[in-house]
Order: structure tokens, then sequence, then C-alpha cells
């Protein structure tokens, strides 16, 4: 009898955890995604995106954690790899980090065999008019010669800068989180389905209903 109580307490319990589970994402309750990215790059470079950057954000119903650390030192050379991956980072404004990007850093960043990206800080502070600015096939001509993917990053937002980080992670790691957007679709065609299966059993069971009184009145 005592065990059959500890039983139905348990059970009891596990329903209310779920249900309370269910509240807490009703409740609008964000998963929280956390990563480490290693920051390489011309040490002005490293510094504008450290001091920028929002270490918490919220992005399609996740919670983003950033954890940003110097990746490379003033040499290029690497001082940490305890990361999730590599954040090759230049500075719109200076074409000057963008040759010290290419000459020192990516050739290190690339024999280490690990996941990497390319981001152009600054953005906003193109021109048109700068000689001394990235051009705006930067990014894209980057991408194309480390065979990865780069753009382009607001500086000045914190949260922008969190994001676009964050979305240069999930390329890099599909499978880790999906959009809400995805999420919302997946789970509407899920209630489709079950819909549709219910009417299907509905259907089935009129049918039946209908069969079984014909045979009734013949066997009247």
């Amino acid at each position: 009898k005592e065990k059959k109580q500890k039983k139905d307490k348990k059970n009891k319990k596990e329903k209310d955890d779920k249900k309370s589970e269910k509240r807490s994402k009703k409740r609008g309750d964000r998963e929280v995604l956390r990563f480490d990215v290693s920051v390489c790059g011309d040490p002005s470079s490293i510094a504008l995106y450290k001091n920028m950057v929002s270490t918490t954000t919220n992005l399609d119903g996740y919670q983003v954690q950033i954890d940003a650390n110097q990746g490379t030192d003033q040499e290029g050379r690497i001082v940490d790899k305890t990361c999730d991956f590599f954040l090759c980072v230049y500075t719109v404004a200076d074409r000057n980090t963008i040759k010290f990007l290419e000459q020192k850093i990516m050739p290190e960043v690339r024999d280490l065999n690990r996941k990497y990206a390319i981001a152009g800080l600054g953005v906003e502070n193109r021109t048109g008019n700068n000689p001394n600015e990235a051009s705006s096939t930067t990014a894209s001509g980057l991408a194309g010669k480390y065979n990865c993917n780069a753009m382009e990053l607001v500086a000045c937002d914190g949260n922008q800068l969190a994001a676009g980080t964050a979305a240069l992670y999930y390329a890099l790691n599909p499978d880790v989180f999906m959009p809400q957007q995805a999420t919302d679709q997946s789970s509407d065609e899920k209630k489709k389905k079950k819909k549709k299966k219910k009417d299907k059993k509905k259907k089935d069971e009129k049918k039946k209903g209908k069969k079984e009184k014909k045979k009734k009145k013949k066997q009247k």
C-alpha cells in the first residue's frame, strides 16, 4: 500500500512538473543559449568588439549569452583555444586591420582545423568617400577566399553585435538551436497533422456506424 502511495505521489509530481514547464513556456521564458568565442584580429578590432558587444541578448525566443575572450596577441599568435568558435574580426573603417587579418590571423586559425567565421565591425561607419575604409565587397570576398561565413556587423549597438555573432554561430551549428519562426511552423504542422488524424478517425467511426445500421436492417 505504501509503495502504491509513493508511486502515486511520484506520478503526481511528474505531472505537476510538466504543467509548470508548460506554464513557463507560455509566460515567454526563454531558453538559454551560451557559447564561448575567441575574438582574433588586429588588437584595435578586438578591443572594439569586446568593448561594444552585449554579453546577453534576446534572439528568436532564446536568451543568448556570449563569453568573448581575446583570441590572439599583438603579433597575431593564438592565445585562447578554449572556445566554441573563432571570430576573426576587422574594422570596416580601417583597411590596415584587413591586412593584419589576412597576413597574421587567417593562416593561424585555418591551421587549427576548427570552426571559424569572419566579421567586419562598424558597417554603420562606411561613408563611401574614405580611402582607408573597406569596400562593400570585402566580407563576401573574404568568405569566398577562406571558405567560411562572413558578414559586416553594426558595432555601435551591443545587442545587434551580439545578434550578428549568434547568427554566425548558428550558421556553423545549425543543430544547436532553431529560430522561433521555424519552431512555430513545426508546432503548427504538428497541430494540423493531429487534427487531420482526429477528423479521419471520426469519419471512419461514422462509416462504421452506418454499415452496422445497414447490417441490422438487413437482419430484421
